[in-house]
């Protein structure tokens, strides 16, 4: 298996189980409230461990009881977690979610304060050893300042969207991963084949894009790739973008074609969907690590 690096945000997640997403000024009562892993750089850390890689995570965030609890998620996973910057300034990352079935809404409360801090931990970083880095996109600046290719060695480099959207972050990045809703946003509603197609001519980017149990695409520079997403149930929708993100991750690494990575990200998905959190931990996600490994 390969040897990856993953950096950005750590976090619990509230869930918060409700018969329906409230309206404006609605009262709604939660049926379930459960703490449970985040932070979608951690979740994706946490299903590349359980597919057998060998992950060290990067991150900075409070020394609190919520950040020790999701910092201690992962080192039980074998996740490599001493370049983890604990800070008692740093609040912890948190992130109520109201979960009704496959849709959701989520608030989202941290520090502003942890740039100084990545910019410390990026002086030391050496990526050399790594076969895959992955990383939030707010980490751009820090992690394209030095050029490329003495910077990041021959790795391959990833990054989820997470709602922002540039020619540059597309440039930069050898993988990008964005859900519809979020593209949607960033590019406010207009005709997104047509900036896609526009962007995409003559240019080696590389996008995928899933979008609930639509079809997810792959967007190339050789061509539009899709995958059609067969009807399963959604136990919880939380985190199914960070596994299909794994999946695809974990696919490429082995060489597979772009249906293939695809594939794999969808499965993996369906692993995330098949319980509450994130990450949950059952049988059938047992079962569909085992068929991947």
């Amino acid at each position: 298996m390969s040897k990856i690096c993953i950096l950005g945000n750590i976090g619990v997640d509230i869930l918060h189980h409700v018969p329906r997403l409230p309206e404006a000024h609605e009262k709604v009562s939660s049926q379930k409230t459960s703490l449970a892993r985040g932070g979608a750089p951690a979740n994706v850390a946490h299903w590349l461990a359980r597919l057998g890689h060998e992950i060290q995570f990067i991150g900075v965030t409070g020394s609190d009881l919520f950040s020790r609890y999701a910092i201690e998620c992962l080192d039980k996973l074998g996740v490599d977690v001493n370049n983890v910057l604990q800070r008692d300034d740093v609040a912890p990352s948190l992130a109520s979610i109201f979960v009704h079935g496959s849709e959701k809404s989520m608030i989202c409360a941290g520090s502003s304060n942890k740039g100084k801090y990545w910019h410390g931990l990026f002086e030391k970083l050496d990526f050399s050893p790594f076969e895959l880095v992955h990383c939030q996109s707010t980490l751009h600046e820090h992690l394209f300042c030095k050029r490329h290719a003495t910077w990041l060695g021959k790795a391959l480099v990833s990054t989820d969207l997470n709602g922002h959207y540039s020619r540059r972050l597309l440039q930069d990045f050898d993988l990008c991963f964005t859900n519809h809703d979020e593209l949607t946003r960033a590019l406010e509603g207009s005709d997104i084949a047509s900036i896609l197609d526009a962007d995409f001519a003559n240019r080696a980017y590389h996008l995928v894009v899933t979008n609930g149990q639509q079809p997810v695409f792959a967007h190339l520079p050789e061509a539009h790739v899709f995958c059609p997403v067969a009807p399963f149930k959604v136990v919880d929708a939380t985190g199914a973008g960070d596994a299909f993100c794994a999946g695809y991750l974990h696919a490429t690494l082995q060489g597979a074609d772009v249906i293939a990575c695809l594939e794999t990200g969808i499965q993996l998905s369906k692993a995330a969907l098949s319980g509450d959190g994130a990450c949950p931990d059952n049988e059938e996600v047992d079962a569909i690590i085992n068929g991947l490994s």
